[in-house]
């Protein structure tokens, strides 16, 4: 699942998901877990950078 951490914020408080990972490049902000389901917490990309958050995104999916 993918998400910015203003919507993912309350939901991972709630839930209580165990941070894999987290990154320093900004766009990935923190890799959850939550019953099996990994949960990618991205920034959202400027307008014309998308092509950065996909590579890390796709990194992170690996």
């Amino acid at each position: 699942m993918l998400t910015n951490s203003i919507w993912w914020k309350p939901f991972a408080e709630g839930l209580q998901t165990k941070k894999t990972e987290t990154n320093s490049s900004g766009i990935i902000q923190s890799i959850e877990e939550f019953n099996g389901t990994k949960i990618i917490v991205t920034s959202r990309p400027a307008r014309g950078n998308s092509d950065m958050h996909v590579k890390e995104i796709m990194r992170a999916l690996i």
